[in-house]
């Protein structure tokens, strides 16, 4: 099973030939075939997880540019700051 790992999928072609004096013909094709079809889907299922964690950020970085910032507040300035004359202390 390493070697299947280890050559992306390459050494299933092999299998058939090496497991058929051990297991018997049809056996041998039975397990070629199974071995495809998993490698085959658990490349299909890293395809869409790795889909989905790309929406999942497009998403997150739309909504964070999308996000409604606060409006400035305007502080008015106090009476004696706009020309008028403070007002004197009693």
């Amino acid at each position: 099973m390493t070697a299947v790992v280890d050559s992306a999928g390459s050494a299933i072609g092999q299998l058939e030939t090496q497991l058929t004096p051990l297991v018997g013909p049809d056996a041998a094709i039975e397990i070629t075939r199974e071995a495809k079809d998993s490698l085959a889907r658990a490349t299909q299922i890293g395809a869409f997880a790795a889909a989905g964690f790309l929406a999942i950020g497009l998403l997150a970085t739309l909504s964070l540019s999308a996000a409604k910032r606060p409006e400035e507040v305007v502080v008015p300035e106090p009476e004696h700051q706009r020309g008028e004359r403070r007002p004197e202390s009693a």
